[in-house]
């Protein structure tokens, strides 16, 4: 019956594709949101700070072990790769993930000065993350195979399980380590039945050994491992700076207020992801006015969006979170605006980002990041130490201005620069 529902016809329907995709995306986006709201109601500041920072850890050590390679794979229509190199691959980027987190988590355990239990959690859901990063190899390998509702279907059954595990252990045990270390045992389990279910549908492509190898593809990959990785870093490099300065509480509160700027990124994506073919249309065809047309146009539509969330967020953002957490969020009015303010920064140089990937412009993406990620470590440490959370608020979105400048200038500069289809031409008769 499952079997069935997962694989469901031999072929995709492109609307099935978007809606489970969707799904699944949306699932993942709510998933720490809604554990955190359950944390916070159930056992408190101190283990929704644990939680928050647990959460981080794992998140940012999981583009280790993706290492980039989605993109690379769904897009493999040549078979430059065999699936045997992308899984081989991706069990050496998760090796290397997990050792880099525990050692991570070591030191952080001896210089902050950890409890056995927290240090122990971190690990735990480093290890949830783990189950991610090699799911993902064959999700990729359904998507190349034209079967991404196959993929988005069973990253949101197994999502769904691994959330209702966590709250439901939660109420039982009230216990924080007993709950991620059941759901993790629960979500390895779901896993692998679902891979299990769907393997007709993650085959390869059975290439006589002839591909690129291991270390070409590492090579191949990793300036997408290096934006992600460092994206994901400045995002979280608050969370970082509190947790070696402020309490488990004080993290649970930014926690709390940080929570809703992921919106605007999901919104934002919802706007740009569905004309990004037709930009690259245009930009292979020299058609500089289509281009530029649509790269003004989808700016506008991220503007709007932000003024109708920033105001969205001034009215009702403090009551709906101070509601979710089960606290009085009202002393963080002002920096809960400044996170938003940031995040709408961010996703507009996630924008930014993919028109420089579809010009083949990714060094301009690469110095952005490391500038911005080299200005939040630098910083934040100081902003949090003088103000507190409204520091980290701060740092953030000054970081996220940093970015933009930078990633902006790259898309404009490199825009103007693009060829036309005289130019075009010339280069497919040389």
């Amino acid at each position: 019956m499952l079997s069935r529902f997962l694989i469901g016809k031999d072929t995709a329907i492109a609307r099935d594709s978007f809606i489970y995709n969707t799904a699944s995306g949306l699932i993942n986006a709510a998933q720490s949101v809604l554990i955190l709201m359950v944390i916070s109601r159930v056992l408190g500041d101190y283990d929704a700070g644990v939680f928050n920072i647990a959460w981080a850890v794992g998140n940012l050590f999981l583009n280790v072990g993706k290492y980039g390679m989605r993109e690379m794979q769904a897009t493999d229509v040549g078979h430059k790769y065999s699936f045997k190199t992308y899984l081989n691959s991706r069990i050496i980027s998760t090796a290397v993930m997990m050792a880099v987190s525990l050692g991570y988590i070591f030191y952080s355990a001896v210089t902050i000065g950890y409890e056995t239990s927290k240090t122990v959690i971190i690990i735990l859901v480093c290890l949830l993350k783990a189950i991610d990063s090699v799911e993902d190899i064959y999700q990729g390998q359904q998507q190349l195979n034209g079967r991404l509702d196959v993929a988005g279907k069973c990253y949101s059954i197994r999502l769904t399980v691994t959330i209702i595990a966590y709250v439901v252990t939660l109420f039982i045990c009230k216990d924080l380590l007993i709950a991620t270390a059941i759901s993790l045992a629960i979500s390895a389990v779901a896993s692998i039945y679902l891979l299990f279910l769907t393997s007709s549908v993650a085959k390869g492509a059975q290439e006589p050994g002839e591909g690129e190898g291991v270390m070409t593809l590492f090579a191949d990959c990793f300036r997408l491992f290096l934006a992600t990785f460092l994206s994901f870093y400045m995002i979280n490099a608050p969370k970082f700076a509190i947790d070696a300065q402020m309490s488990s509480e004080a993290q649970a509160d930014y926690g709390y207020i940080a929570m809703p700027v992921f919106l605007i990124g999901v919104f934002g994506q919802f706007i740009y992801m569905p004309i990004i073919k037709g930009m690259a249309d245009s930009y292979a065809k020299g058609d500089r006015k289509a281009f530029h047309k649509e790269m003004i146009k989808q700016t506008v539509y991220l503007v709007i969006l932000t003024v109708l969330i920033m105001a969205g967020t001034y009215l009702l953002g403090i009551p709906l979170l101070s509601l979710f957490f089960h606290k009085d969020l009202t002393m963080y009015k002002t920096g809960l605006l400044i996170l938003m303010a940031g995040g709408s920064l961010l996703a507009y140089s996630n924008f930014a980002r993919i028109v420089l990937t579809i010009m083949r412009r990714q060094g301009w993406v690469i110095a952005a990041y490391v500038i911005g990620t080299i200005f939040e470590f630098c910083l934040a440490g100081k902003f949090i130490e003088k103000d507190g959370i409204f520091g980290g608020c701060t740092i953030f979105l000054y970081s996220m201005m940093v970015l933009t400048v930078i990633i902006t200038a790259g898309m404009i500069i490199c825009s103007a620069k693009m060829p036309s289809p005289k130019d075009i031409e010339q280069d497919k008769k040389a």
